[in-house]
């Protein structure tokens, strides 16, 4: 064969191989580039998916706060109504609310007046699953009874003594979904569509007023209920071919899938393609024309080269290679040159995109190791991922130490097996409660109360379960406290109503002892006899009565007749001489003991008769003239008919209907100058003036008079009052209050 003819077959094989090459990296760079753009379609799939969770998360904790409205407690449906509109106007995506009871019927819908018949909701399917799991479920797209027309629903069970008493449905329209997908800026030669778990479209970025509602691609329905999530060709109900991504959103399971046009991902292949079967041909042609030019001066070189092969042979290594300037070979490493750049190019392009791949990973654990909440993911029963708030919470230095640890060593042995069957169930899929609160143990062995939020995920392939950890010492230590003070309120309430039952008959008893110490044998003697030892209380015509009598001597005012009684009482007329008692003419002024008594008026207010008596007995023993009341309405009759002054008001704290407090704002209001001594049978006799200054709404300062007393007591607290300046207008007169009630001090 002559040389030429060799140069061409070596030129032919050298370029048939090098186009093969080409090719194949062509394929091989459109292949990359397709994954990178199905990669970048289920990462915008996810994220539409993240969406629309967070628009269902939105709704559930909205209504999650509805449910805890005091007006459900007490099936007010009146003032919920206008809380659940309220709660509409905050959230545009709803279209209505509604209350429903256990047995399907609608209480109230945000569509309709209250009270107005509304269909049963029994035989949903997300009613009853809520029902079943009462935890928040979203339903699939269904045709609304009351609205008519397409609806997703978001229920929330409200729960009561662990008892369900309602459920809470947000029903949503799907142009709240059609919004979002808008929001996303979808390309129009693309298309993004929202499905339910029955296949049925809920949201489309085109014709979505005639596809909403039905059902979506067989394909693509089957798919979906396989797989949470994947990437896949096939043609749209529109007719176009698609390479489409969709993701299932774990809260609602919605699955959200992008659709885009295979022609776009396909058309750069075949543009490659023809490009370098194009090249390859006008290389071919150039180097054949360039063999046959060169093919003498070819052979020359290919001469010296099978010299210096032969030589090679020989096994000589010092002869010079012939250098070659074929077009041809020039042209395969030009070809090269370029196929290489291009291979280069997707190369880098590959790289930065592993390592913007790897900045998210590592901005993401960031964001997990300096979260605040301590994360543990562990599969069976050992813990595979720990973050830094995990690792202090149990002692370790570094979360490089826990891992690999089992999860229960770090439990409290009492509570493993409860702990351990919740980690099982909630594997297996059963209904187990979000949250939990138990008791750990540090590294060293020391125990604190943590509130753990668990979900299952897939961790490498098998479940694990991930566990969001947040310390609750502090809050539990606060609990018991405030436990801790309620019985104490309590045990301190039940020891004020006894001593305010027992200090009363005491006060009763310790007085009249000590009236009787006090009386001669005489008067011992005349109080065997008969009535006439104790001076009858007379009616008088007269408003203004005053019964003043001391050991059996009239009273002014009397018309009547009795027995003067004690013998130290001389009755004197205006001028200090004696008065005709028989006829009652002259000013009554009662010597007591050899003195004058100083007169002054008391009006005695206690809701106790035998009280009342034990002061009236004392106080007249020491020539007080007395008005009597069994309560503060009859005292303020009293006094509006008693025309004269009244020095001092001695009155019981606690009464019924007003309190002595607020008798005494009242008179006050009438009697600037009136002065005021209250009596009270509270225990705890050191701290109640303080307690009732704040509790009951005295003045500050206001004398106070234990029960029980004694005369002494008695006569010397009224002395004292008595004895200081007239008071100042009250500020209760012009805003007398009532104390708060219940109060650990007041009955």
């Amino acid at each position: 064969m002559r040389l030429r003819w060799s140069i061409l077959a070596l030129v032919g094989i050298a370029l048939v191989p090098l186009v093969l090459v080409a090719a194949l990296v062509v394929w091989r760079a459109h292949r990359d580039e397709r994954k990178n753009l199905e990669q970048g379609l289920l990462e915008r799939a996810r994220a539409l998916a993240v969406g629309v969770d967070r628009e269902v998360d939105i709704s559930i904790a909205a209504l999650e706060g509805l449910a805890t409205a005091d007006a459900l407690d007490t099936g007010q449906l009146k003032p919920f109504y206008e809380q659940a509109r309220r709660a509409k106007e905050l959230h545009p995506w709803w279209l209505s609310v509604v209350l429903i009871d256990p047995s399907g019927r609608q209480l109230m819908n945000l569509l309709r007046p209250l009270e107005t018949p509304l269909p049963s909701l029994a035989e949903t399917e997300v009613f009853q699953r809520t029902l079943r799991t009462r935890a928040p479920e979203v339903s699939d797209l269904f045709m609304g009874p009351t609205a008519h027309r397409w609806l997703i629903a978001v229920n929330v069970p409200v729960l009561r003594d662990e008892r369900l008493r309602y459920v809470l449905s947000a029903t949503m329209a799907p142009d709240g979904f059609v919004s979002l997908l808008a929001a996303a800026q979808i390309p129009a030669d693309s298309l993004a569509t929202i499905i339910d778990r029955q296949g049925i479209m809920v949201a489309r970025t085109k014709d979505a007023e005639q596809r909403v509602g039905t059902p979506a691609e067989a394909a693509f329905v089957a798919l979906t209920r396989q797989q949470d999530e994947a990437v896949f060709p096939g043609p749209t109900l529109d007719g176009w071919n698609a390479y489409r991504a969709f993701s299932r959103a774990r809260r609602s399971q919605l699955a959200v899938a992008i659709a885009v046009p295979a022609e776009l991902v396909d058309a750069p292949l075949r543009r490659s393609l023809w490009a370098l079967a194009g090249t390859a041909v006008v290389a071919f042609g150039v180097s054949m024309g360039l063999a046959v030019l060169a093919g003498r001066r070819v052979s020359r070189r290919m001469g010296a080269l099978a010299a210096a092969l032969n030589a090679f042979g020989r096994g000589e290594t010092g002869r010079e290679l012939p250098t070659f300037w074929i077009a041809e070979f020039r042209g395969i490493a030009h070809a090269l040159s370029d196929a290489m750049s291009l291979l280069r190019a997707r190369t880098e392009a590959l790289q930065k995109s592993e390592a913007a791949l790897v900045a998210s990973e590592a901005r993401y654990r960031r964001l997990i190791d300096e979260s605040a909440e301590g994360i543990i993911i562990h599969q069976a029963g050992v813990m595979r991922f720990v973050n830094g708030s995990a690792a202090r919470l149990f002692g370790y230095d570094r979360p490089a130490e826990a891992v690999g640890q089992p999860v229960l060593q770090h439990i409290a042995p009492e509570q493993r097996d409860t702990v351990q069957a919740r980690i099982d169930a909630r594997i297996r899929g059963d209904a187990v409660p979000l949250t939990n609160e138990f008791e750990v143990l540090r590294r060293d062995g020391t125990r604190f109360w943590v509130e753990a939020t668990a979900a299952v995920m897939e961790w490498e392939g098998p479940l694990a379960t991930r566990v969001s950890l947040l310390d609750i010492g502090e809050r539990r230590r606060r609990e018991t406290a405030e436990r801790e003070a309620e019985n104490l309120r309590s045990v301190t309430m039940l020891a004020n109503a006894t001593a305010h039952e027992i200090n009363n008959p005491l006060t009763v008893v310790a007085g009249s002892l000590h009236f009787l110490a006090d009386q001669s044998p005489e008067d011992t003697s005349a109080s065997r006899t008969g009535p006439a030892s104790r001076p009858a209380h007379y009616r008088d015509d007269s408003p203004h009565a005053i019964h003043y009598a001391a050991g059996g001597a009239p009273r002014a005012g009397d018309r009547g007749t009795a027995d003067p009684g004690s013998p130290t009482v001389e009755w004197l007329g205006a001028g200090g001489g004696p008065i005709d008692r028989e006829q009652g003419t002259g000013t009554s002024r009662p010597r007591i003991g050899g003195g004058v008594s100083p007169m002054e008026t008391i009006l005695v207010v206690d809701d106790e008769p035998d009280v009342r008596a034990v002061a009236r007995d004392v106080l007249e023993a020491k020539g007080y003239r007395l008005l009597e009341a069994g309560n503060a309405e009859e005292a303020l009759q009293v006094a509006q008919e008693h025309g004269e002054p009244i020095d001092l008001l001695l009155t019981d704290i606690v009464m019924p209907g007003l309190h002595g407090h607020e008798l005494a704002a009242r008179l006050r209001a009438q009697r600037p100058a009136l002065k005021v001594l209250y009596m009270s049978g509270f225990a705890l006799a050191q701290a109640q003036h303080e307690m009732m200054e704040t509790r009951a709404g005295l003045e500050p300062g206001s004398p106070l008079l234990p029960k029980p007393f004694s005369p002494e007591s008695l006569t010397k607290k009224v002395g004292e009052v008595l004895a200081t300046r007239s008071p100042s207008p009250s500020p209760f007169a012009r805003a007398p209050r009532t104390p708060p009630r219940p109060d650990p001090w007041w009955p």
